[in-house]
């Protein structure tokens, strides 16, 4: 790791299914850095670079700074997301129920990050609760992150499925746990109940196109 330069304090974080997370400090930029490897794997780090760069700059998602190779792995470096993630796995985990008006603000930042990578030609594929990261309880502070899984978008891979699972982070984060009704769920805001109803319901098409059209739904009052 010393060889890592400019890098300096590389400190391991956290390991994923394709190698391990560090934080660094970048003393050319004085800032601190995320690094992420990939063992073996540089198709991925590369795919996931190049989804990060398409995207461009968002508030919601983190911004690609670097990539390079070392001993044989790959690694992409972007910004530090501070905070911890919304939930510690899928949306069947059991969590803290939350506030209906905090989960739909939060489900709200999600989806402008899904836009931004949507209108990039992606789809995340990949929106879960470990996916999300949160600074405090503050919704403005949302970051979507990890695009391994991202596909491009086709007949195949369709905004749909990023605007259901958006739909279930909500429903998540309302009710602790992904339940097999929304029966079970106790709404205080009946429009983001039908909101919530009408994607999952699986009906093709869904009622929504885009992640900006969900977002408007779920603002009207």
């Amino acid at each position: 790791m010393k060889d890592w330069k400019p890098y300096e304090h590389v400190k391991q974080i956290g390991r994923g299914s394709h190698g391990r997370v560090f934080k660094a400090y970048d003393p050319v930029h004085d800032r601190w850095v995320a690094i992420k490897e990939a063992v073996k794997r540089e198709k991925d780090a590369r795919h996931e670079a190049m989804v990060m760069k398409s995207y461009g700059s968002s508030p919601f998602l983190p911004e690609l700074y670097d990539s390079f190779a070392y001993d044989g792995s790959s690694f992409i470096v972007m910004e530090y997301v501070e905070g911890h993630p919304v939930g510690k796995g899928d949306f069947h985990r059991e969590a803290e129920k939350r506030e209906e008006e905090w989960s739909v603000q939060v489900t709200i930042h999600v989806l402008e990050a899904l836009a931004a990578i949507h209108e990039s030609g992606y789809i995340h594929y990949d929106v879960r609760p470990k996916n999300i990261m949160i600074k405090g309880e503050d919704p403005a502070t949302v970051k979507v992150i990890d695009f391994t899984l991202a596909k491009r978008i086709s007949e195949r891979f369709t905004v749909g499925r990023d605007l259901q699972d958006a739909a279930r982070l909500c429903v998540f984060l309302i009710h602790g746990c992904l339940p097999d009704s929304l029966d079970n769920v106790e709404f205080r805001n009946e429009r983001v109940r039908t909101t919530l109803e009408s994607i999952l319901e699986n009906k093709d098409p869904l009622p929504y196109s885009s992640a900006r059209g969900m977002i408007e739904a779920l603002k009207e009052e």
